[in-house]
């Protein structure tokens, strides 16, 4: 079971350098969890081991088994969306899974979190010098329907800053808890925060902001205050946001309308929600059910999304989807008094409340996928003894 959780990790990660690739990268990212889940469980029944399982697996499955329901019960208005968008749901159960059974042990999820530190940096620079010279092109050769905003390997800089969103938190962590070697993962932040206010997505840069000052105030006040970290973080987002650049974000701030298109999307989604509130019109319908509910039609906009997961949800699910993936929003909010290092979780779920990055699956499965490392640290496994107990609180 040692390399449970690093497949798993590979199998997302393929996801994310293939993310404009989507659908069908998104189905082969789907097809190896499962695959992986199937293989691990069959493992399990030969060798009768026993698979740890946290009840937070709970959410996505519910989300799969309401789906099913509403293919069964002829709720939904796209069957074939509604099976699609199971999938995706006992994907990211199977992603959580094998996280959370695979980096129980601390040294495991250290050594992670110090190769997600170097990934951030360098997929961060990757995303600054191809925003600047690739005229829209992934890796400079992949040309996607939306250049203006294509971001590292998303063809939306929101979808890119949410990525973002997830891997800051880990970096700042690892430079306030460390007392030597400060530099690399100060300078790893640095670069993270600074391509996210170049990609001028404006809510990721707002929750970056947030994050950073989090983790700065975390260093000053915490029981064991390192100024030289908050410093050395501080003069590493300011230095990489300089260089980097910071006018795009600025301009789109100073848009006369933020929400042009949004309040809109926002209304038809509420007008589907009042209409079916407790079945919902099926997972993965909203692009088909928008149309009867336009409010506007804007020409040549094909409206994929309501650019807010939650009124999504809702919308496809009813209230049910709604409560319980909020089940997932509590969970990963209490989870920070442990583990300060996930709180790019719940960040990232505040920004689905204006964007829609967890319609990307690759976003979705990352999602999930640090949520199952973050509680497997609920519990330490003694190598000796192979005892459980309480880990302390580490940020």
């Amino acid at each position: 079971m040692k390399a449970l959780g690093p497949a798993a990790g590979m199998v997302v990660l393929g996801g994310v350098l293939t993310a404009w690739m989507e659908p069908p990268s998104a189905g082969l990212m789907h097809a190896g969890a499962l695959m992986l889940a199937a293989g691990c469980v069959l493992y399990a029944l030969m060798a009768r081991v026993e698979l740890p399982v946290h009840w937070a697996v709970l959410v996505p499955l519910a989300c799969a088994a309401l789906g099913i329901a509403q293919a069964f019960l002829r709720w939904t208005v796209y069957p074939f969306e509604t099976w699609n968008s199971v999938t995706a749901w006992l994907a990211r159960a199977a992603v959580f899974s094998a996280a959370y059974a695979g980096f129980q042990r601390p040294e495991n999820r250290d050594r992670l979190k110090s190769v997600i530190v170097w990934f951030g940096g360098a997929f961060s620079l990757l995303a600054l010098l191809q925003w600047y010279t690739s005229a829209g092109k992934v890796f400079w050769s992949f040309e996607t329907a939306y250049r203006a905003e294509a971001a590292g390997t998303f063809a939306n800089r929101d979808q890119y800053a949410a990525f973002i969103e997830l891997l800051l938190p880990i970096a700042l962590a690892a430079s306030i808890r460390q007392r030597r070697w400060l530099l690399v993962p100060a300078a790893c932040a640095g670069l993270m925060f600074a391509s996210v206010v170049a990609s001028a997505s404006r809510a990721g840069t707002i929750i970056v902001c947030t994050e950073a000052l989090v983790f700065l105030v975390a260093a000053v006040v915490g029981h064991r205050r390192n100024y030289r970290a908050a410093g050395l973080i501080a003069a590493s987002l300011a230095l990489c946001t300089l260089v980097g650049g910071w006018t795009c974000v600025w301009e789109r701030f100073s848009a006369d309308d933020p929400f042009a298109y949004r309040r809109e999307m926002l209304t038809a989604s509420l007008d589907m929600i009042r209409s079916r509130p407790l079945t919902g019109f099926g997972l993965g319908t909203w692009p088909a059910v928008y149309p009867a509910f336009a409010v506007f039609d804007p020409p040549g906009i094909y409206m994929n999304h309501a650019h807010n997961d939650w009124a999504e949800w809702t919308a496809e699910g009813g209230l049910p989807l709604l409560a319980i993936l909020a089940v997932f929003a509590c969970v990963a909010a209490l989870q920070l008094r442990r583990d300060l290092w996930a709180l790019g979780i719940p960040a990232v779920l505040v920004h689905a409340l204006v964007d829609f990055p967890l319609q990307k699956p690759a976003l979705a499965c990352a999602v999930f996928f640090l949520a199952g490392v973050s509680l497997s640290g609920a519990v330490r496994i003694s190598a000796s003894a192979g005892c459980r107990s309480c880990e302390s609180p580490r940020p």
